[in-house]
């Protein structure tokens, strides 16, 4: 039976061709490799059989279920573990270790005994339960790695799918990995094993090879027949013939020429004491090295260790914190142009013009090094130099990576910089691609006398350079060449040179050796112990059919003296027990395990395994003595200390996993830790069938029981899951949190003592022209009102333009002379009343203000004429103001403020919930689980709820004792709306958040929509009942006009829950809308 079968896969993004056509079978069990540079379909492929992309064009069936099926994903999902491309995409900064696979194991379904089991199972597996407290994004790209693959296997999966799983990771890191994953893997019989890889030559590890190249898969064979059919040892030469001969155009017989120095040379660059801090972090810790010119030298080390942030002082990018360092004798400025101008530095990104063709971009880069009329003849030779004269006219969009990093190395060169620096310069680079680049490096270096300054992580590539340095953790660990590295460490080659500083740097030299000490006396044992057990051999023969391939474990004897320091015990159990499955490792075992079978049926035999531990008493000693020896999960019982040997009769062309004899003889005292640790890992025969007179049977491959996913409790334990991780990494970010408590209370504080509908205090001022008492007394009746203050007088009419101009006053009263005589002869004197319009509404006031004094002092003048008129009117008008009495402005503005609060601050909050798990990479746990879209949203807008309702709280408690607006009505029905309130806020930031591409796009988006429609139609400036059309509409669709209605009315007009029925439904149903459309708007599958 196949795990994955494939017919006819295509799949586009846009007018791009991700997949052409491919079909594919991969067997049950099998370890595949998957390979090729970057772009060529890997991911897209591993997305696809994950079932986190939508099938396009073709069939894809996974364990026997068509991925097409959306019933048959989901109940796949629990037998599916995808771990993406990049450290640590799958995994959560802010959460601890421990974290991080409980939210997996929860994802999964997975009840509380189980989840703690297999926690600790992982844990004490991956050796992280020392740091099960460590937050994800405190821990080395290699202990992130281990963390991915915890959480991709909790959940006890039948495929385990890994994209690139140790890109950028050191190899001492690598090799653990790898051994890590074989040990899980013998755990989980019959599980197989996808792998695309970015290091060629890790594929050959693999049972299987998978070979892509533009979308099209080019081989789909054993590795090893792979091999044999190109007639190479070295994969990269085997994918290299397997390229369309265009593509091989510069691949192969690459001629290193020694470097020369020239002794009366000055030193290119020098580096002393090269420190750089960001905060606490320290990147780079004390680096020092010197180059000489025309020196082609390395850096070497993993993701993180401080290569690119050197390259980055060193080109005067960044300035260092302590050190100093020179360039050709001068001292490097980081904020000098003479640095720039004699270096040529190429980013590990593309930092190029889309937008441009090749030409205009190496004119643009001449123009910019100010290169004048040398320029048009330096562009041309670069084009000619590096061989892109054929698409000079063409956008680097559109070329392959190899022709776009050529590019950025001719912009690099174009200026003729005397030192060269380039930052993984062949990172996704095919094989044939990379050769090339490295023929332009040599002839710079030889040729040119220019100075190379280059990093990366891949080792072959390191082995080109004159001289590497070793860097990890911000520090150098050694300089020299390559052949002089591996010298002094006795190591076969350059990544063992590597393994042994690391090692050394962590402080793990004796704990290697004695490592090596061991494996060596095991050996011998083996070789002793097979000469014993030739019957045995013989019994465990298998007669198998023409071209049927089986494999099994090779014989091993092994005889262990358990010392009493786990972290000894652990190193040796790391570098000596794990077979990490490269065909290095026990040749000499391999190569005596051979059988005599038919033609065409390669064999490899199955042989017993004795085992002999002289144990401690020690807990712990006990549990570390299981683990190395009686750990042979999914073997057979054994009887009399000997397990009969299995034979299995296998169908054509299917690999047989066969598993052998294990004598095993236990030396040490037993309790009940010891026993049932021994039950566990010897009696329980994970992923196989029962077992039968001490022979295991071959494994089924029948679906298990996963969860019911319709059950209530089910649902309702997905929708806590994501809300339980949500919450936490809320608390977590104490930026965000910040925000999310005390930026309402900010907004709320100064808003409503910045806003106020209350016109008064204004200042006036006045030229009076007569002097008399009739215009004196005309000004106290203004100087009187509450609502003007009185400014010192006018002393010209030049002065009141100035004055109103300034803001000195924003009413001036012009009192021509002769007013006072003219008011007394009974004549009608103008008075003259500037006012400031450039803010209509206290315009607006003001003139109404003017209207009132000025009748006020009217009919004060006439009663004191005495003349015979009636100033009273026929009818009295009292306005009586109801809820506000005394007219203040605050009682309406503070519970309004409320409702853009909780509009707008909750909105933005959710907004980031799900474009921002896109950025980081970790909706692809989402994307590969059985929980539906609406448990997603639901769960991640929980917490937010939960926020804006303790900011709800805390405005309120300000509102009543700050401000001392009392609340008249009910406080649950204020409870009750506030809660729909943010209910439909927080669904509309998710909605936003569904069709947003980044963080900063959903928080200005959201802003907008709810600020706009909260501010200007809600009621809050403008009555709703003056809007109409268009306007009208909005404030009726939007829930804060519904919301400031129960707001409002709550504190001022003593409403109650029975009276905001209405309000109620209107946002109770926006917040149903918007959360609908969430769902629709989110799919379960990328495009």
């Amino acid at each position: 039976m196949n795990t994955v079968s494939i017919q006819n896969l295509s799949h586009r993004y846009g007018k791009t061709l991700a997949l052409d056509d491919v079909s594919l079978d991969i067997p049950k069990g099998a370890t595949v490799g998957l390979i090729g540079p970057d772009g060529v379909g890997k991911s897209t492929l591993l997305s696809l059989m994950a079932g986190v992309k939508v099938i396009q064009d073709g069939r894809v069936e996974v364990l026997g279920g068509d991925m097409a099926d959306k019933d048959v994903r989901r109940d796949l999902s629990h037998r599916i573990a995808f771990m993406p491309q990049g450290l640590g995409r799958n995994l959560y900064p802010t959460l601890s270790v421990y974290e991080n696979i409980d939210f997996h194991a929860r994802l999964f379904g997975l009840d509380g005994q189980e989840r703690t089991r297999q926690i600790a199972r992982l844990m004490e597996a991956t050796r992280l339960a020392p740091f099960s407290g460590r937050a994800a994004g405190k821990l080395s790209g290699g202990m992130k790695q281990k963390l991915s693959l915890c959480c991709a296997l909790v959940h006890s999966p039948d495929l385990l799918i890994l994209d690139e799983p140790t890109t950028g990771v050191d190899p001492l890191s690598r090799r653990q990995f790898w051994a890590l994953v074989d040990d899980l893997r013998r755990e989980h019989a019959g599980m197989t094993v996808i792998v695309a890889t970015a290091y060629i030559e890790e594929a050959q590890r693999f049972e299987r090879l998978l070979a892509m190249d533009a979308g099209r898969l080019l081989e789909n064979k054993p590795t090893a027949d792979v091999l044999a059919d190109y007639g190479t040892d070295v994969l990269e030469e085997a994918y290299v013939k397997m390229l369309p001969p265009e593509k091989q155009q510069g691949s192969g017989g690459l001629d290193i020429t020694p470097f020369v120095p020239d002794p009366d040379a000055p030193p290119a660059m020098e580096a002393h004491g090269l420190t750089k801090r960001f905060g606490d972090f320290t990147a780079v810790d004390h680096v020092s090295f010197t180059i000489q010119k025309g020196e082609i030298f390395g850096f070497l080390g993993s993701n993180g260790c401080g290569k690119s942030t050197t390259m980055k002082m060193l080109t005067g990018l960044l300035e260092a914190t302590e050190g100093a360092a020179t360039l050709l004798g001068k001292p490097i400025d980081a904020g000098g142009l003479d640095t720039k101008m004699r270096v040529g530095y190429m980013s590990q990104a593309f930092s190029l013009y889309e937008e441009l063709s090749v030409r205009r971009n190496l004119d643009l880069h001449a123009r910019l090094y100010q290169m004048g009329a040398k320029g048009a003849a330096a562009v041309e030779e670069a084009l000619q130099q590096f061989d892109l004269a054929d698409v000079a006219d063409t956008a680097p969009a559109s070329l392959p990576l190899g022709i776009r990093q050529r590019l950025q190395l001719a912009a690099a060169c174009l200026h003729h910089p005397e030192v060269l620096i380039l930052d993984e310069p062949t990172s996704g680079v095919d094989p044939a691609a990379r050769d090339m680049f490295w023929r332009h490096l040599l002839k710079l270096s030889r040729e040119d006398k220019i100075t190379i300054f280059v990093s990366t992580h891949f080792m072959n590539e390191a082995a080109r350079c004159d001289r590497i340095s070793f860097m990890h953790k911000g520090r150098v660990l050694a300089v020299g060449t390559p052949a002089e590295l591996a010298a002094r460490q006795n190591a076969p080659d350059l990544e063992e040179a590597f393994v042994q500083y690391l090692i050394e740097a962590e402080g793990g030299e004796g704990e290697e050796r004695s490592s090596r000490q061991e494996a060596a006396q095991s050996e011998s044992e083996q070789r002793e112990f097979r000469q014993n057990t030739d019957g045995v051999r013989e019994q465990s023969s298998h007669t198998l059919p023409a071209e049927t391939p089986t494999v099994g474990y090779s014989a091993q004897a092994t005889h262990a003296e358990v010392a009493s320091d786990d972290s000894h015990s652990e190193l040796s159990d790391d570098l000596q027990g794990k077979d990490t499955g490269s065909s290095e490792t026990q040749n000499s075992v391999r190569k005596q395990s051979s059988h005599t079978l038919p033609a065409e049926t390669p064999a490899v035999e199955c042989v017993a395994q004795a085992t002999h531990a002289e144990v401690a008493s020690d807990d712990r000693h006990s549990e570390l003595s299981d683990d190395l020896q009686g750990k042979d999960i999914g073997s057979s019982e054994t009887q009399n200390g000997v397990r009969e040997p299995s034979s299995h009769t296998l169908p054509k062309e299917t690999p047989a996993v066969g598993c052998v004899a294990q004598a095993t003889h236990v030396e040490g005292e037993s309790d009940d830790r010891y026993s049932e640790l021994s039950d566990d890992l010897q009696g329980k025969d994970i992923g196989s069938s029962e077992t039968q007179n001490g022979v295991r049977e071959q494994s089924s491959y029948a679906l298990r029981d996963n969860p019911n996913t319709q059950s209530f409790k089910y649902r309702f334990s997905m929708i806590w899951t994501f809300a339980r991780r949500e919450a936490k990494e809320l608390l977590r970010d104490k930026i965000r949190l910040f925000f999310a408590v005390f930026g309402p209370l900010i907004i709320m504080a100064s808003v409503s003592w910045g806003i106020s509908f209350d016109v008064r205090n204004l200042k006036f001022a006045v030229y009076d022209r007569d002097q008399t008492a009739a215009s004196r007394e005309l000004v106290e009746y203004f100087d009187g009102s509450r609502y003007f203050l009185q400014q010192p007088p006018i002393q010209s009419e030049a002065e009141i333009d100035t004055v109103l101009k300034s803001s000195g006053a924003i009413l001036v009263i012009d009192i021509p002379s002769g007013f006072g005589r003219d008011l007394a002869r009974g004549l009608k004197p103008e008075v003259g009343f500037y006012v400031d319009g450039s803010m209509p509404f206290n315009a607006t006031n003001i003139r109404g203000y003017i209207g009132s004094l000025i009748t006020a002092y009217t009919k004060d003048r006439i009663a004191e004429s005495g003349l015979p008129v009636s100033l009273k009117a026929p009818a009295g008008i009292e306005p009586r103001f109801m809820y506000n009495q005394d007219f203040d402005s605050i009682n309406a503005i503070a519970p309004g403020v409320m409702m853009l609060v909780l509009m707008m601050i909750p909105a933005m909050m959710s907004a980031v919930g799900v474009v921002r798990e896109r950025e980081i990479g970790s909706i692809a746990n989402f994307y590969a689980s059985p929980a539906a879209v609406a448990q997603y949203l639901i769960g991640k807008q929980l917490p937010y709820i939960a926020v804006g309702m303790v900011n709800f709280a805390a405005m309120m408690l300000m509102i009543i004792y700050l401000f001392g607006v009392p609340l008249k009505g009910s406080f649950a029905g204020l409870a009750v709306g506030t809660l729909l309130m943010v209910s439909a806020s927080t669904a509309l930031g998710l909605l936003i958040s569904c069709f947003v591409r980044s963080q900063l796009a959903a928080i200005f988006a959201t802003a907008i929509i709810t600020m706009i429609p909260a501010q200007t139609y809600s009621g809050f400036l403008y009555p709703l009942s003056t809007m109409e059309g268009g306007a009208l509409v909005i404030g009726k669709t939007f829930p804060s006009s519904w919301y400031y209605t129960v707001s409002v009315g709550s504190f001022t007009k003593g409403l109650h829950t029975a009276d905001l029925l209405h309000e109620y439904a209107a946002i109770a149903a926006f917040a149903a809308t918007s959360l609908i459309l969430a769902c629709v708007l989110l799919k379960k599958q990328e495009k």
